[in-house]
């Protein structure tokens, strides 16, 4: 695990945040629900459009990355960012 949180850098807030509003939006339990949202086919689609509304433009091309990233690495990845992100 130190090693996935050196080489993972921590998800901007605003990209957790539309996380979670797909989340609410599809009914899983929260950002935590990995199965659940990766499950959803427009899940990326989802956040995407969430990210470009919600982020300042520095914290785009991060957003991105974590979105893309969220369903192939799965949760270890996840609670490495939103504990960099809720320790910041």
């Amino acid at each position: 695990m130190p090693v996935l949180a050196q080489s993972t850098p921590p998800a901007p807030a605003c990209a957790v945040a539309c996380v979670g509003q797909v989340a609410s939006a599809d009914m899983c339990s929260g950002v935590g629900d990995v199965g659940c949202l990766c499950a959803i086919a427009a899940f990326a689609q989802q956040a995407s459009n969430c990210v470009q509304q919600q982020c300042d433009s520095g914290d785009l091309q991060p957003a991105a990355d974590y979105i893309q990233a969220f369903c192939s690495t799965g949760q270890s990845l996840l609670l490495v960012n939103i504990y960099s992100v809720s320790c910041s």
